[in-house]
């Protein structure tokens, strides 16, 4: 993830990050996003709420309130904003979940191996993931794609969580719903 991160920090504009997690530059929904900074960066209040205040650690109230009632409304599932945690990007969300969930002689079980690279530092001790070699596809002679070998995925007693990220990293994008 290094790597990616310096190519951009220091290859000015003849860059264009095509991954590494990096959202696409649309023109459109940058200029609505500059609208919006506009609005509050012309606002004293707003402005100063957003560059000088904290949030709670788990995330804005009114927006996870909002977004338990969209997951509601839309899935019929029954929770709260209690239920919901918004955190400032994946891997650091990635690094208190999966900490949480493997405690002591516990590991996350990864589908398939090549994963997602950025997972690699993220526990605390070691031997925080198990993985799984994949079934190997080929297409003609120089493409193949990975998938998940559930003949020998195995989920152990010490299975803290199985993890399969979604939609391009190695595992979800084999993956169907």
């Amino acid at each position: 993830m290094d790597d990616l991160g310096n190519a951009l920090a220091h290859g000015g504009d003849e860059v264009r990050m095509l991954g590494g997690g990096n959202p696409a530059h649309i023109p459109e929904v940058s200029e609505v996003l500059r609208e919006c900074l506009g609005q509050i960066a012309s606002d004293p209040k707003r402005c100063s709420r957003m560059l000088g205040d904290y949030d709670p650690l788990e995330g804005h109230p009114p927006f996870r309130e909002a977004l338990a009632s969209m997951l509601k409304e839309t899935f019929g599932w029954s929770l709260g904003a209690k239920n919901v945690f918004v955190g400032n990007g994946s891997q650091s969300v990635f690094f208190h979940l999966f900490n949480l969930l493997a405690g002591e002689g516990d590991f996350i079980q990864l589908p398939l191996v090549p994963e997602y690279i950025g997972y690699g530092d993220l526990g605390i001790g070691g031997n925080l993931f198990h993985a799984s070699k994949p079934e190997i596809e080929l297409h003609g002679e120089r493409r193949f794609k990975y998938r998940v070998d559930f003949n020998h995925l195995k989920v152990h007693s010490h299975t803290a969580a199985l993890c399969a990220s979604r939609p391009t990293n190695p595992t979800g994008n084999v993956l169907t719903d």
